[in-house]
């Protein structure tokens, strides 16, 4: 079920640190920030944390979701132009 692969072929540290903070549920949180305040940047492609988990558990936040096409987990390295752009839309609005 689990596809990450430090969870995988991690030890156990890394298993055990893993699962802390995939199980922490922040969409109680995430309903008290104005919808105007921030946005969550994810790529299309993440495996480790598809955009789509927090689609179907928080639908109400799809304004607040950037997808950036074919970016994987790591968009901060693959999709930098993406990211940096989307930063600077969101910023520029405030």
């Amino acid at each position: 079920m689990l596809k990450n692969p430090f969870y995988i072929y991690g030890t156990d540290f890394l298993k055990k640190t893993y699962l802390n903070i995939v199980s922490i549920d922040l969409r109680e949180k995430l309903k008290l920030i104005k919808p105007t305040d921030f946005k969550i940047i994810f790529g299309e492609k993440d495996t480790a944390t598809p955009p789509q988990l927090l689609l179907d558990k928080v639908p109400e936040l799809k304004n607040n979701i950037a997808i950036l096409a074919n970016g994987t987990h790591d968009i901060a390295n693959t999709n930098t132009t993406e990211l940096v752009n989307e930063i600077a839309k969101f910023t520029n609005l405030h």
